[in-house]
């Protein structure tokens, strides 16, 4: 297994065979990519998936050439050429996973069925699969106890997600309803979860919701157990932490990327919901990688596969 950093990215990593237990996820990374970055034609003998979690890039295969935004999947298939042609933002950020299908299939009887063997696919709508794949990415960049079990897991949800939005897109499934909350809520919830960044202002998100805003903080108060804003404050820390364990991000980009509006308000808040400094958290993630995890290579690659 090995962790590194290719050459001239903002932020990130990647690794190949983070874990030996698991040999069907082949790489995974986090990667923060600076404007007008591209990488090379190049192709897989496995699936790759990526995530767009920030900014705009444009890819490049047979089937020609296609724009990325956030919450856009980018799926190719083993043996196929792809690359990327440029990043068209400050902001580019992307999750990506190297997997063998047919190894997860096997656990996972009926989803082979929605990936067609030699296409590209994309599919917008992709939000939902930021939430495991953040899990799997965790649970790559530390040692602690029962992590192959715990890959296992947040690869399977990955792989899961991924299907269903497949089938939804090709009309296999049913669009999900979550009947247990008011639509209204899951609709404000859903637009804190896809874009924390955002400052969401109750009389916007009422809107959207179609309500008034004192109806709206009483249903998502009874539903979630806080309001709009203590949900979005808490998001955004959630999404801090991850960044801060899992990136070697400045931490007032961070803060800044998440919608606050200095370091200072950053700091406060994330003091009192996680009850240490940002850089304590940092500094504690460090700690534990470095007595446990795989070591990184220090050499610069100037590819991400």
């Amino acid at each position: 297994m090995s962790f590194f950093q290719p050459h001239g990215l903002l932020a990130g990593f990647h690794s190949e065979a983070p874990e030996p237990l698991l040999p069907e996820l082949q790489s995974i990374g986090e990667q923060w990519f600076p404007m007008r970055r591209q990488i090379s034609s190049h192709a897989h003998k496995a699936w790759e998936l990526y995530l767009q979690l920030d900014g705009v890039s444009r890819w490049r295969s047979r089937r020609g050439t296609i724009e990325l935004k956030p919450g856009h999947l980018y799926a190719a298939p083993p043996g196929v050429e792809h690359r990327l042609i440029e990043s068209l933002s400050t902001k580019h950020h992307f999750v990506f996973a190297i997997i063998d299908l047919d190894a997860i299939s096997a656990r996972l009887p009926g989803v082979a069925s929605a990936w067609k063997l030699g296409e590209f696919i994309t599919a917008e709508g992709a939000e939902h699969l930021e939430a495991p794949f953040r899990q799997l990415v965790r649970e790559a960049s530390m040692r602690q106890p029962h992590r192959a079990a715990g890959m296992r897991a947040a690869l399977d949800a990955v792989v899961i997600e991924a299907t269903r939005l497949l089938e939804a897109a090709a009309g296999a499934l049913p669009g999900a309803r979550l009947l247990t909350l008011h639509p209204a809520v899951q609709l404000a919830q859903n637009l804190i979860d896809n874009h924390p960044e955002k400052p969401w202002p109750l009389i916007e998100l009422a809107r959207l919701a179609g309500l008034s805003p004192n109806h709206l903080v009483n249903l998502f108060t009874h539903a979630i157990g806080m309001s709009p804003r203590q949900y979005l404050l808490r998001q955004r820390i959630d999404r801090a932490k991850h960044q801060l364990g899992t990136s070697d991000a400045r931490i007032t980009a961070i803060a800044l990327d998440l919608g606050f509006s200095s370091s200072q308000h950053f700091a406060k808040a994330f003091a009192r919901i996680a009850g240490c400094s940002a850089r304590a958290w940092r500094e504690r993630g460090m700690a534990t990688v470095s007595r446990s995890a795989p070591r990184r290579s220090t050499a610069n690659r100037s590819r991400r596969r």
